[in-house]
């Protein structure tokens, strides 16, 4: 196709490795049941939109909430009775996936950053270009730089920290407002 995996590999590449859940599927009861705080700041990355059809629901909430809570019943191993567990799953995480469908859901939509990529002659050309490249003398000393740059990427990812952001300048800012799902929109380019 048009590069849709390669530009997964690639953004995943810049993650540290323990930072990523690289998935092929999501099912729709799986998040609910990660530990508490086993996806806080983890990237998690499913190969197609397909992989995430039933996972959906959970999905939005996660993303928008932050959090995910579900309460079961289950058996008290002592008095056999139902009691009600509550399980949380923490975040915030972020989520990437590739598809080739044309538009996606608009609740999906508003809480994602998308990306289309070029499928025409003149970019496949220059792919195939790049990638004959890459065998030569120069294509190799480059995928050294390469190595090199994504080990530096992941040194200082390690030392970030949360700091707050302040816009001094956030009364000029303007955001349209023609329908009721831009209110998250603004939030999320802020």
């Amino acid at each position: 196709g048009a590069g849709r995996t390669a530009l997964l590999d690639a953004v995943v590449e810049l993650v540290p490795p323990g930072e990523v859940f690289a998935l092929s599927r999501l099912t729709g009861g799986a998040l609910w049941h990660f530990d508490r705080l086993e996806l806080v700041h983890k990237l998690v990355v499913v190969d197609e939109a397909e992989g995430l059809d039933e996972a959906l629901y959970a999905l939005r909430t996660f993303l928008e909430r932050r959090k995910l809570t579900l309460a079961s019943a289950e058996k008290d191993p002592t008095t056999g009775k139902l009691v009600t567990r509550i399980q949380e799953v923490l975040g915030p995480a972020a989520l990437l996936f590739a598809t080739t469908r044309s538009r996606m859901n608009r609740e999906d939509e508003n809480r994602a950053l998308l990306v289309t990529l070029v499928e025409d002659l003149i970019h496949t050309q220059k792919i195939q270009a790049f990638h004959k490249y890459l065998y030569t003398k120069e294509g190799y000393s480059r995928r050294d730089a390469l190595e090199r740059t994504k080990e530096l990427h992941h040194d200082a990812q390690g030392l970030l920290v949360p700091v707050r952001v302040l816009i001094p300048f956030q009364e000029k800012l303007r955001f349209p407002d023609a329908r009721p799902e831009m209110i998250r929109d603004t939030r999320r380019i802020l």
